[in-house]
């Protein structure tokens, strides 16, 4: 199911003495120029280890120099072969190397300029590698631009990318059904007044950019996990499952909880045998903290409390866990 990814914003009084204060909103006036902006829609594919997505840049010149190119930073073709400037400095300080099935990389499909002059980039690509010289490193990929973009200007672009995701390594990457992931799409480089800052991705580094605002979706397989299992002349399915927090400051998380339930129940429902159900809901049985009303969905669907039925007279559900019940 999909899963829109909120951010939690700040807001501020209009009164410049007084400090921003915390909440769902935006803060007046911006305490950043925000002159890099991205709407990402990414999906990942478990089986094959891959983001795929598209991205919108609005980037705003602020500088007093003139943009002739736009120049991107690749970070996952750090880890594409033995030979990026990454990998090249890594291995003088004796590391392993890197297995083939181990790497990463991430392939830019298409590159459009959609303002000030609509025109089609992806031909035009090219790697950099200003710092060391190295033509094997490609975390820096520029395109030229056709009409130059001068002190105040603005350029709108769009570009598709695939992004294959590396054994976890360097803070990034995937062990089973683990994901752990920073840097994953082609991001803008700092232009300064003195040209680009976007250099390559070195073994001992950090991260620059432009401060901006980020409108992310990202769909992700909700997951359960189950087994079917017969014991004793029975059999039944045994589902686990972990549903959305709803704890307070989650946007939509009570929403995105009843949608997991009903797209579970709708999986659940064309099973042939007994199934028993267990995860952690957050949901609660009664009113009170956390009472969603998923409890009472999953109950609706013919699902009995399992306290409950065997032991009816007893204070205590299976949902959530108190004192009484222990």
């Amino acid at each position: 199911m999909r899963a829109a990814l909120a951010a939690l914003l700040l807001t501020a009084s209009t009164a410049a003495a007084q400090p921003p204060a915390l909440g769902l909103g935006a803060i007046s006036p911006p305490l950043s120029p925000r002159n890099a902006n991205y709407t990402i829609a990414a999906r990942l594919d478990p089986p094959t280890h891959t983001i795929a997505g598209t991205e919108t840049i609005v980037w705003r010149n602020l500088t007093t120099t003139t943009a002739t190119e736009l120049q991107f930073h690749l970070y996952w073709n750090a880890w594409k072969n033995d030979r990026s400037t990454f990998m090249r400095e890594r291995a003088l300080g004796g590391t392993a190397p890197v297995q083939e099935s181990d790497r990463s990389r991430i392939e830019v499909t298409a590159i459009r300029l959609i303002e000030p002059a609509a025109a089609d980039l992806t031909s035009a690509q090219h790697f950099l590698a200003s710092d060391d010289g190295n033509d094997a490193d490609q975390t820096v990929m520029a395109v030229p631009l056709p009409q130059p973009i001068g002190p105040g200007g603005a350029a709108t672009i769009q570009i598709a990318w695939t992004a294959h995701i590396p054994r976890t390594f360097a803070r990034t990457g995937v062990i089973g059904a683990f994901y752990f992931i920073a840097q994953w799409f082609p991001k803008l480089g700092v232009l300064q007044d003195g040209g680009w800052n976007c250099h390559q991705f070195h073994a001992s580094t950090e991260f620059f950019s432009d401060y901006g605002s980020y409108d992310v979706s990202l769909t992700v397989p909700r997951g359960w996990m189950s087994v079917d299992v017969a014991a004793g002349g029975t059999k039944f399915r045994f589902v686990n499952t972990h549903l959305e927090s709803t704890y307070t400051g989650l946007p939509l998380g009570e929403a995105t909880q009843l949608a997991q339930v009903e797209e579970l129940l709708s999986a659940l429902s064309s099973a042939e045998m007994q199934v028993v159900l267990a995860g952690d809901f957050n949901s609660n049985a009664d009113p009170g903290p956390e009472y969603t009303g998923s409890v009472q969905k999953i109950e609706r669907d013919g699902f009995a409390d399992a306290r409950r039925s065997m032991h009816p007279a007893e204070i205590g559900f299976t949902w959530p866990v108190f004192v009484a019940d222990l």
